[in-house]
This record gives structure tokens, C-alpha cells and sequence, in this order.
């Protein structure tokens, strides 16, 4: 595995975490306005 492979993969790692928080953000919003509106 060389230098190159390595930081790609760490990227995709970096990528797929920021997006699981966003998801989970959303997720939470979306719960917060489905409470409010109730």
C-alpha cells in the first residue's frame, strides 16, 4: 500500500463520517419538528 492509497482511503473515511453527522443531524431536526408541531 503506498503514500497515495493510504490518504484516499483516510479521505473516504473523513467523507463517510462527515456525512454519517450530517445524516444523524437531519435525522434529529427532522425528530425536533415532527415533536413541535404536536
Amino acid at each position: 500500500m503506498n503514500q497515495k492509497d493510504i490518504i484516499i482511503k483516510h479521505e473516504n473515511q473523513s467523507y463517510s463520517y462527515a456525512l454519517s453527522q450530517v445524516l444523524s443531524t437531519l435525522k434529529g431536526s427532522t425528530a425536533n419538528l415532527k415533536q413541535s408541531k404536536y
